[in-house]
């Protein structure tokens, strides 16, 4: 009897996103976003500000694991922009 296997060579899945802000703005995303950085387990992110961007590189084994801190990410990012919006009006004459 002959057993084969099929051995698969895993690839690593790699996805960055880049939004933009003012530098000022940026910073402070990448600031709060910074304990989130990991290089651990076969994963890598990394959140920094490039200019007005604010880049979050990510890099995986797990095409999943990949989507699901993709989605962390976009979750931060989606409580950030009321805030920002709230920085960007005018502040009441006295």
């Amino acid at each position: 009897m002959d057993c084969s296997f099929l051995v698969r060579r895993m690839r690593r899945v790699k996805a960055v996103l880049e939004c933009e802000y003012s530098e000022q703005v940026a910073d402070a995303v990448a600031r709060s976003l910074q304990p989130d950085n990991a290089d651990e387990g076969g994963t890598f992110v990394r959140t920094f500000r490039r200019g007005m961007d604010l880049v979050t590189e990510i890099e995986s084994s797990s095409l999943a694991k990949l989507l699901s801190l993709l989605d962390d990410v976009l979750r931060c990012l989606s409580i950030c922009d009321p805030l920002i919006a709230l920085t960007d009006e005018p502040s009441p004459s006295s």
